[in-house]
């Protein structure tokens, strides 16, 4: 059965404290983003609270992220390969994503606190199977 990335979003991913939806208090558009005509922005995971750098736009089509640079870099989940699994569970802070052009992308991702057991890390590596998953043609 195919869900819609806001449902995925939702339940994966609402909540961590660091993601804010973009239908509460938040709204997406005080971001420089470079949106398609039909793409919908949901959520925010916010590295760090309140400023550009480093953090990750949700929408439906991809994740919108922020260089330390602040430059808006983008990723469509009908481009991802597969992603890492990272070697330390406890203290990984980055999403390692390959695409299916050869190149891969590294996106931090902070840990919520740090009396957190695992990274967050792992939630977005849940959402971002299941967006891919629900993409996929059914085999019959």
């Amino acid at each position: 059965m195919k869900i819609p990335v806001a449902s995925r979003a939702h339940r994966i991913l609402g909540h961590m404290k660091r993601y804010v939806s973009f239908n509460s208090e938040k709204t997406f558009r005080i971001y420089p983003l470079d949106l398609e005509k039909d793409e919908i922005p949901l959520g925010i995971y916010e590295n760090i609270p309140n400023q550009i750098k480093e953090n990750i736009i949700v929408t439906d089509k991809g994740l919108h992220y922020f260089n330390e640079d602040n430059h808006s870099e983008k990723v469509y989940y009908r481009d991802i390969l597969k992603n890492e699994f990272p070697e330390d569970k406890l203290t990984v802070e980055v999403l390692k994503i390959h695409l299916k052009n050869g190149k891969s992308i590294a996106i931090p991702i902070k840990r919520s606190s740090e009396d957190s057991r695992f990274s967050d890390v792992f939630g977005f590596m849940r959402f971002l199977n299941r967006v891919r998953s629900d993409l996929e043609p059914k085999r019959n």
